[in-house]
């Protein structure tokens, strides 16, 4: 009897050897590797510990093997905020939080950065008002350098196809959204845990360097060597890789874009972290394809045939790694490049392997199919939407109210950004169907819908919501304008948009000023041209008066301050003969 504590110690030793073990230490940002105490590391499968006085932590994994993917995450919860040791409210900023459980936990660490609640977003700030500077400077330029070949080359001309395709890409990459999700990456990397080059790299353009003189300090070859032999210089060095591919697409090397992005892949293909990251690449891919089409070719293949094979790589990834988002994303893709081949059989049965994948996973929760049908349900009905008749128009509302009754079936499952947006998008489909069939006061409803949706998610969310806020008052205000001719709504509706714009401080006005932009722009256009040159003066006077405020705070805006002088001289010149 007496060898039973020693028995019972032995088994407990060695169910500890079986199960997952995943360690590593809790960091404050940008703080020369300050360690964190008592903060509270989760992870799925977990048994879940806090970070000691060194902030070393232990995770142990009793039902999940190594090898399998785990995701990690932050606690506890005081009234709804995480806070660290000392109280203070913290958020976790790791690009990558999915890594699979290591053979030799001894051989693997996960450090886990963490800063002050709000203090990464002022850095993303930063950042964005410099990318958005950079991206518009770009398209400025694109569009130029087309309007001159324009005079001496056709259409159907290769350089203006090239050219076309440039500005598409720059076009693409100028969406608010997609830019502050890139200033968020960079202000998410700690600068105690990055190679020199990208240190140096975030310096200059903090100083103010542009963004293509920045990227010269990055290298390729060196950021996959130092990733593939430091897990701490991971996450700056795909950063990096990224960095210099984007910029060989914005130049129109795709060829060269393409090698980087295979060095990513590469990267992320041989490493501990999970295959999220692989999959940010593909989707790369995926997006480069749709801009390419199938006008031009890189290594004998077509844009849409590189596009398809890279949404394929990361459809087949997610049976690996089941994500709903992931699913969707891929099946997006896949179809798209269907519909414009106008293999729509093809473009359908597509959507039979999403659900398909969700109905293989191994334990596939209702929340978890009934997002991939939401999703599904949105493609679906843009996919009938591709027939210009009535009726398949009328088809696809039917999909799209069956998604959006389902956003609201699984609301309290879901975040309110995500259920907002999930809602957003479904409002937004159906608000442009119905304009499309004439139902003017259905397609107002939706509008109006989502612009009482992001008016309620401003205070928290601007970054994100505003722009769409006011992009969504464009639509609305152009249904008043050019279908229904209702100049109270128009002039309440402006009123509405300029207050909000007026009232804002300067951080969010740089958000919204390019969709400002637009919104002032047309509607003044639209008043001058429904209602005539009395009703258009002080939408005119506010063009230039959006131009000058935006120009304060923006320096992407200096020269439009001169366009909209110009463009209110030419109105009064216009209307006084």
């Amino acid at each position: 009897m007496k060898q039973l504590p020693l028995l019972y110690l032995l088994l407990c030793s060695l169910n500890t050897l079986a199960q997952g073990k995943l360690q590593g230490t809790v960091y404050y940002m940008n703080s020369n590797k300050t360690p964190a105490f008592n903060v509270k590391v989760k992870a799925i499968g977990a048994n879940g510990d806090h970070s000691n006085s060194n902030g070393h932590y232990e995770l142990y994994f009793p039902h999940l093997d190594k090898g399998k993917i785990t995701e990690i995450s932050i606690g506890d919860q005081i009234n709804e905020k995480i806070v660290d040791g000392n109280g203070e409210e913290i958020e976790m900023v790791n690009n990558i939080r999915s890594v699979i459980i290591p053979e030799d936990p001894n051989a693997f660490s996960y450090n886990i950065i963490i800063c002050k609640k709000g203090e990464r977003d002022l850095a993303a700030r930063k950042y964005f008002g410099i990318l958005k500077n950079a991206s518009e400077k770009d398209l400025e330029e694109k569009t130029k350098e087309l309007e001159v070949l324009l005079k001496k080359f056709k259409e159907t001309d290769e350089v203006i196809i090239t050219q076309r395709q440039e500005l598409k890409y720059l076009q693409s990459m100028a969406d608010s959204l997609n830019i502050y999700k890139q200033a968020l990456q960079l202000a998410s990397l700690n600068k105690d845990m990055i190679s020199e080059r990208m240190l140096k790299h975030l310096t200059l353009l903090e100083a103010g360097v542009s963004v293509q003189e920045a990227a010269k300090v990055l290298d390729v070859e060196a950021a996959f060597k130092e990733g593939s032999k430091s897990i701490e210089v991971l996450n700056s060095s795909f950063e990096e890789i990224r960095i210099i591919m984007l910029e060989a697409f914005r130049n129109g090397e795709y060829e060269k874009g393409l090698e980087y992005l295979e060095k990513g892949v590469s990267l992320a293909d041989n490493t501990l972290v999970s295959k999220e990251v692989l999959i940010s690449f593909y989707f790369q891919g995926a997006q480069l394809g749709l801009v390419l089409g199938n006008y031009s070719e890189i290594n004998g293949k077509t844009g849409n045939e590189i596009g398809t094979s890279y949404a394929r790589k990361a459809l087949d990834l997610s049976k690996v790694v089941p994500d709903e988002y992931v699913i969707f994303f891929s099946i997006y893709y896949l179809a798209t490049y269907r519909v414009l081949n106008q293999e729509y059989d093809e473009a359908e049965s597509l959507l039979d392997e999403a659900f398909q994948i969700i109905e293989d996973l191994e334990n596939p929760s209702n929340f978890q199919s009934a997002t991939l049908q939401i999703l599904i349900f949105y493609l679906k009905g843009n996919l009938i939407k591709r027939s210009s008749s009535n009726k398949q128009s009328l088809e696809a509302i039917d999909w799209f109210k069956k998604g959006r009754k389902l956003v609201f079936e699984y609301k309290e499952n879901f975040t309110k950004t995500e259920h907002f947006y999930l809602l957003r998008i479904y409002n937004e489909e159906l608000a442009k169907t119905y304009l499309e069939l004439d139902h003017y006061e259905e397609s107002i409803n939706y509008y109006r819908s989502n612009l009482k949706l992001s008016d309620s998610l401003l205070t928290n969310d601007a970054k994100i919501w505003a722009p769409y806020h006011v992009l969504t008052a464009k639509s609305l205000a152009l249904i008043y304008l050019n279908k229904t001719k209702n100049k109270k709504e128009i002039d309440d509706l402006n009123q509405e948009v300029w207050k909000d714009y007026l009232d804002a401080d300067s951080v969010l006005k740089s958000y919204v000023n390019l969709e400002m932009s637009y919104f002032v722009e047309e509607v003044a256009e639209s008043v001058d041209l429904n209602f005539g040159y009395e009703a258009a003066i002080p939408y005119y006077n506010q063009m230039k008066r959006f131009y000058e405020i935006a120009a304060i705070n923006d320096e992407a805006f200096q020269s439009s301050v001169l366009y909209a002088k110009k463009e209110l001289e030419k109105f009064h010149k216009r209307n006084k003969k």
